[in-house]
């Protein structure tokens, strides 16, 4: 069983182990989807607002804010004439002392530019002040709407919490066991004495119950908690509490806290029928067997 994990030591095992994206992926699209690339401005600020929510700590020790950037004019004579007020209408910006003016500022202030993007001279990642109001607005919403829960279940726990079972049972609800590499990755996770709480957090553009509700049905959260859920009983051993942190990355920057627990059928149920129809496609595809598309080969399918 292992635990402490790299982010990148944990993506390392994705053709070795099965994980929750791969069997979202194989439910909602084909083995051959699972060699896209997972990139974009929402993945980012969901991959940044987990360090600012999750790991205050290392949030302060490795990011930093964009400082202000005055609008640098022109300086010597002739540029002022050629390029300043009166001149001939040129962008001033493109000359050698504008660009060496503003590239002292910077480094003054701690930053950098390297093609296009800002960095810290001192190695933290430079955030952008429109992503920082974003997450001081999440945060101020978070503490002023839940205040007991938000102390309760985003403090004292552990962040990106790794667990990897080399040889993990699974039991589907047929009663059949399988025993396989898995992995998965706990955003939060909280140790009680008689049970374990995972906290799992989502950035949104809209947080009411209801869209979310339809982003779980979208996206395979569903398959998530119950993949969580799963092997954090099996890694603890201790029932599991699953809980969704969700809040909207844009105006209003609504904050909410929910379980899947309905009186139809919880999101742990749902999304064990659906890893249960994939697991051992998953299972075949560690084993590098050919990864397939939609359907059977060669095969007319009704729909």
């Amino acid at each position: 069983m292992i635990i402490s994990l790299t982010e990148k030591q944990y993506r390392d095992m994705d053709k070795t182990h099965v994980y929750s994206s791969m069997l979202k992926t194989l439910h909602s699209e084909s083995a051959r989807h699972l060699l896209k690339e997972r990139d974009g401005e929402g993945f980012e600020f969901g991959k940044l607002s987990h360090v600012f929510f999750l790991e205050p700590k290392r949030f302060k020790d490795e990011y930093m804010e964009m400082p202000d950037i005055p609008e640098f004019s022109p300086i010597s004579a002739k540029t002022k004439k050629d390029y300043g007020s009166g001149g001939k209408g040129k962008d001033y910006t493109r000359t050698i002392e504008w660009k060496e003016q503003r590239k002292l500022y910077l480094e003054s202030v701690g930053v950098r530019e390297e093609n296009g993007k800002f960095v810290g001279i001192n190695g933290k990642h430079v955030v952008s002040k429109s992503d920082m109001e974003s997450l001081k607005a999440i945060k101020k919403n978070a503490e002023k709407d839940f205040p007991i829960l938000f102390d309760k279940y985003l403090a004292g726990g552990k962040a990106e919490y790794s667990i990897v079972n080399n040889n993990f049972r699974y039991v589907k609800k047929d009663g059949v066991d399988m025993y396989i590499p898995a992995k998965c990755r706990l955003d939060y996770v909280i140790e009680f004495e008689d049970h374990v709480v995972v906290v799992d957090a989502k950035s949104t553009k809209c947080a009411h119950p209801k869209a979310f509700k339809y982003d779980i049905l979208k996206y395979g959260y569903d398959i998530q908690e119950a993949w969580y859920t799963d092997m954090a009983e099996a890694h603890f051993g201790k029932p599991v509490k699953f809980l969704f942190f969700v809040y909207e990355n844009q105006f209003p920057y609504n904050v909410c806290f929910y379980d899947t627990k309905t009186a139809d059928k919880t999101g742990y149920e749902w999304g064990k029928e659906k890893v249960d129809s994939v697991i051992e496609q998953a299972y075949d595809v560690i084993q590098g067997m050919p990864k397939k598309g939609y359907v059977k080969q060669d095969t007319i399918v009704s729909i």
